[in-house]
């Protein structure tokens, strides 16, 4: 009786992960959030009732193979730096802000 609960487990878990690889090459995901909820979407659709333990089955079993979600390039980040001229002192960045501030206040009023 061990024996068949053992193989059945085993066959729900290659039909989750067969379903996730085809989840996978529909689209890609950014999050594992993301690519659960279509996982979940795609059992619905054909009637196949998954648990949460079976998702995070499938997903460590197709995760120990392939990517599980794209993998962004780190953008570089902004140019803060000031084109032009030297930077500003600290009593010069105060009254900017003081100005700016203060229009801030008269515009809400």
């Amino acid at each position: 009786m061990h024996e068949n609960k053992k193989e059945s487990g085993e066959k729900e878990n290659r039909l989750v992960a067969r379903l996730l690889r085809d989840v996978l090459a529909s689209a890609p995901f950014e999050t594992l959030a993301d690519l659960a909820d279509a996982l979940k979407f795609r059992s619905a659709a054909l009637r196949i009732r998954i648990t949460n333990d079976d998702i995070n089955r499938g997903l460590w079993l197709v995760g120990s193979n392939r990517d599980l979600v794209s993998q962004q390039r780190a953008l570089p980040a902004p140019d803060t730096r000031r084109s032009s001229g030297p930077p500003l002192n600290r009593s010069e960045a105060s009254q900017i802000h003081g100005q700016v501030w203060a229009r801030w206040l008269a515009e809400k009023a």
